[in-house]
């Protein structure tokens, strides 16, 4: 007997068995600490689906979460309690809100980031510091670039996200698990599906991240 981590690998090996659709709720146990948002010990639904694109994934989600709750409250609207005891209403009713990571924190802070392919160049560093200093925002060291546009769209995305939101187009530079695909970048609002036409002319680097943890750790 042993405690796994994840089911992740047994998922896996059956989507490549031709199972089309897997997934699983089931207890993960891993060595980490406990706080707000992290338990040692907690139930996940994990799931993997072939030949589905980030899209589909979004909108299962949306429909998912969003359909447990007005199962689960008989309302979309929900009271969450902060553990400095402010309280907010969070509405999970679909569509939820998406907002793409580099044009959001050129909005915030009012200035022009370096283009995705720079985002890991030196320049882009003292860039980064310079920004993070205008904006008062503290970056403990070591002051690399993934780790101050962390601490930037912690400030000034992850802050604004009461509701359910989607933050997209993570860049390789500051999440491992980015996906290298075609997508072009449109300026158009992030909420606009015409922002997510494929041109195979123009490279980048998508990772979709809705801002909660299903499951009850």
């Amino acid at each position: 007997m042993y405690m796994r981590v994840a089911p992740e690998l047994f998922l896996k090996k059956m989507i490549v068995g031709q199972f089309g659709k897997v997934f699983e709720l089931g207890k993960n146990f891993r060595n980490e600490g406990v706080d707000l948002t992290h338990n040692p010990e907690f139930t996940s639904c994990e799931f993997y689906w072939a030949y589905a694109d980030m899209f589909d994934v979004m909108a299962l989600t949306e429909e998912l979460v969003s359909s447990l709750v007005k199962e689960l409250t008989g309302s979309y609207k929900t009271k969450f309690t902060t553990q400095h005891g402010e309280t907010y209403e969070v509405n999970w009713e679909a569509p939820w809100r998406k907002v793409e990571m580099i044009p959001e924190l050129e909005k915030a802070t009012g200035e022009k980031f370096p283009p995705y392919d720079e985002l890991h160049t030196d320049e882009t560093n003292q860039f980064l510091q310079r920004v993070c200093k205008k904006m008062g925002v503290e970056c403990p060291p070591p002051l690399t670039n993934a780790r101050m546009i962390d601490k930037l769209t912690g400030e000034f995305i992850e802050e604004t996200c009461v509701n359910p939101t989607f933050i997209r187009e993570c860049r390789l530079a500051t999440d491992r698990l980015a996906e290298d695909v075609n997508m072009r970048h449109s300026r158009a609002p992030a909420d606009d599906e015409s922002a997510c036409q494929v041109s195979p002319d123009q490279e980048g680097y998508v990772l979709t991240t809705p801002l909660f943890r299903l499951g009850d750790g």
